[in-house]
């Protein structure tokens, strides 16, 4: 049950309300006070690859409370907290704005005579998915979709039960998909996020992180939790007036989808986000005649290492082979380009043409680059080639 709250106003005169859920809890809530100015503090952080906020995937979020502890705050109670015992609520105007778990990693407690301020910090729990292993689920969530990815790892696995939704104009990488394609794509047969050691016979799932990573850049979106629900969106959705999107609110059963519109433009200086005269300056400056704008550009070249394309099993490639194996041999040799992985040694004791290529579909999350075939016809005569 929720243990403490803080109730504050911010400078829009808008009633918010913090709510700390605490485990093994029977009683009325207690009342803390938050410092004026710094009650709450809700941060989106990009992480990653820089310090730019969208310049990465997977948006972790994370909201800092500054409060006063004046005896009710059972600091050392804090302290013992794990990972996920303490569930923070931030509402504005009773409506979701943050879920998040409390850390309290390098949390300092005073001892001192009370009252004295005490700093807290929650998150939303985005960034430790890479530390999360991923677990199967069955039938009961329906096919193997990322809408049910999404609901598997953070409704169910990380615990934040919040609406996922998705933009309606998000697209695959291969355009030829049929349908909206957060529930219309298929994760491969040995793309369910798994590693196959062939040496141990051992199945060993990945991270969550990994597959919501891999989803995200995919669909060439971004996930972030936001006003109470965890949000994918294209790259610049974000930039939209009027914003169209799909809703998905159950974590159990076949998911229930309905589509949904929403505003986000914002008018300063109505009731809104009405101007804060105390201290205010007005500028007024010429306005600019023509804007400079440069891109660079970031190209990657494999996501997954080799592609994920270098396994074997049984003394055969587990993605690739020919038409036709009664005349072809194939034997596995060591790297020729030092990028890791393995090459393969093709020798046709035939006379006739036989085809080299795939044989299972690439899974979603895959970006190989196939410029080490440029100039091979991938087509083998009477002789052996070495790839």
């Amino acid at each position: 049950m929720v243990k403490y709250i803080l109730p504050y106003k911010s400078y829009d005169d808008n009633q918010w309300l913090v709510e700390f859920d605490i485990p093994g809890y029977f009683g009325e809530p207690i009342p803390i006070r938050g410092v004026a100015g710094s009650a709450c503090t809700i941060i989106f952080e990009g992480g990653g690859y820089d310090t730019g906020m969208w310049n990465y995937p997977l948006v972790d979020v994370s909201a800092q409370f500054e409060v006063y502890n004046q005896g009710q705050i059972d600091a050392l109670e804090i302290l013992s907290f794990n990972d996920k015992d303490c569930i923070v609520t931030v509402k504005r105007e009773n409506e979701i704005k943050f879920k998040g778990f409390l850390v309290v990693d390098d949390l300092q407690v005073r001892y001192g005579q009370a009252p004295y301020v005490m700093s807290l910090n929650a998150k939303t729990g985005v960034g430790g998915l890479q530390d999360l292993e991923f677990k199967i689920f069955d039938a009961s969530l329906g096919t193997r979709c990322p809408l049910n990815y999404f609901r598997r790892i953070l409704m169910q696995q990380l615990g934040l039960d919040l609406p996922i939704r998705w933009s309606t104009s998000l697209r695959a990488l291969n355009e030829t998909i049929s349908g909206e394609p957060f529930q219309s794509l298929r994760w491969a047969q040995y793309g369910d996020g798994i590693l196959v050691n062939t040496a141990t016979e051992r199945i060993k799932y990945q991270s969550c992180g990994y597959i919501i990573e891999g989803l995200t850049k995919a669909l060439q979106c971004r996930m972030f939790q936001s006003d109470g629900a965890w949000w994918v969106l294209g790259i610049n959705e974000q930039l939209k007036d009027v914003l169209h999107y799909y809703e998905c609110t159950n974590k159990i059963g076949l998911p229930i989808v309905t589509e949904h519109s929403r505003n986000s433009s914002k008018i300063i200086g109505n009731l809104e986000y009405p101007w804060i005269k105390e201290d205010t300056v007005i500028s007024n400056y010429n306005g600019k005649s023509s804007i400079v704008v440069k891109y660079d550009q970031n190209q990657s070249d494999n996501i997954l290492p080799n592609g994920g394309l270098d396994l074997w099993s049984t003394g055969n490639l587990m993605w690739w082979g020919v038409d036709n194996h009664s005349d072809l041999m194939m034997l596995q040799f060591d790297s020729i380009t030092n990028r890791g992985g393995y090459s393969v040694e093709l020798m046709n004791s035939s006379n006739y043409l036989r085809k080299f290529g795939l044989i299972r579909p690439l899974p979603i999350d895959a970006h190989t680059l196939y410029r080490f075939l440029s100039g091979f016809d991938q087509t083998i005569n009477r002789s052996s080639i070495l790839l």
